[in-house]
């Protein structure tokens, strides 16, 4: 069977999967935990729509409101899938002392806009960025008490 390229490929065969280097993974959130491995977690966030991946953080259906935030940040702001991800792994994945809300996500959306990242590595980078600030102002925080 041969394979379609370009615009013309069927719309129901999936896309060739691109790979995660070693150095751009991210850890598996604390929710999804036993579900996948590291490579496969990382695997998910490269390559799956964001409307797919967004649903494996919750056992349910996902929140009404949060669809609509991940879809004005995907039309209006147009973000690369893989980056959208890395945004969903950062603000729901990781952050479980933060309350999630609206203007917390859509303010990390749009320093990320800002910041020219459109690739799922400049993601990586600016999550790995933005970690390490909050633990240098934690230290400082905690240094100053």
């Amino acid at each position: 069977q041969s394979r379609q390229t370009g615009d013309d490929a069927a719309g129901d065969e999936p896309p060739d999967e691109i790979g995660v280097l070693a150095e751009f993974y991210m850890e598996v959130p604390v929710q999804l935990e036993g579900r996948c491995d590291i490579h496969q977690y990382n695997m998910l966030m490269r390559n799956e729509p964001h409307t797919r991946f967004i649903a494996r953080f919750f056992p349910g259906a996902v929140p009404e409101w949060i669809i609509r935030v991940f879809e004005v940040i995907d039309l209006n702001y147009r973000l690369h899938g893989s980056v959208i991800n890395v945004l969903i792994h950062y603000v729901l994945g990781m952050n479980d002392s933060q309350r999630v809300t609206k203007t917390y996500i859509d303010a990390v959306a749009s320093n990320m806009l800002m910041k020219h990242v459109d690739s799922f590595e400049k993601a990586v980078r600016y999550v790995q960025e933005q970690i390490k600030l909050e633990a240098d102002k934690e230290r400082r925080r905690d240094n100053g008490a």
